[in-house]
C-alpha cells in the first residue's frame, strides 16, 4: 500500500504539473543512477522505464540489506527509485546503502553485495 500511495501521489502531481515535473524527476533519476553507482557502488542496477532497481541475485542477502537500511533510518519496501525525494536525500541514501552492503560483505561476500550476477546464482536458487 506504501508503493502505491507513493506512486497515486506522484501521478496525480505529474499531471498536475506537467512536464517541468517530469523533467525535474528524469533528472533526478539520473543523478540517482550516478550516486549509486558511484557512491554505494552498486552493480546491478536495473532500469525499467522510471522505475530504478538494485538488484542482489541472493533474496536473503538483499532482504537483510533493506533491514540495515531500516536500522539506518530509510524505510524500504523496494528497491526502487522514488520519484520526488531531493538530491540531500539521495546522497545520504546511496552512502548508506554503499556502507550497509561494504559491512554485510563479510556475511554474504563481496562478489554477492557488490558484483555482477551469474548463472550460477539462479542455479543455486532453482534448486532449493
Amino acid at each position: 500500500s506504501f508503493s502505491a500511495a507513493t506512486v497515486t501521489k506522484a501521478i496525480e502531481i505529474i499531471e498536475r504539473d506537467g512536464l517541468e515535473v517530469r523533467s525535474k524527476i528524469d533528472k533526478m533519476r539520473a543523478y540517482y543512477v550516478q550516486q549509486l553507482t558511484e557512491v554505494s557502488k552498486a552493480c546491478n542496477i536495473i532500469h525499467c522505464g522510471h522505475n530504478v532497481f538494485v538488484s542482489f541475485p541472493h533474496m536473503y542477502a538483499a532482504c537483510t540489506v533493506a533491514v540495515e537500511m531500516r536500522k539506518r533510518g530509510y524505510l524500504m519496501s523496494s528497491f526502487m527509485f522514488p520519484p520526488l525525494t531531493t538530491k540531500e536525500i539521495l546522497d545520504g541514501f546511496c552512502k548508506t546503502l554503499g556502507e550497509a552492503m561494504e559491512d554485510l560483505v563479510p556475511r554474504f561476500g563481496r562478489d554477492v553485495m557488490f558484483g555482477r550476477h551469474n548463472a550460477a546464482y539462479y542455479e543455486e536458487i532453482s534448486h532449493s
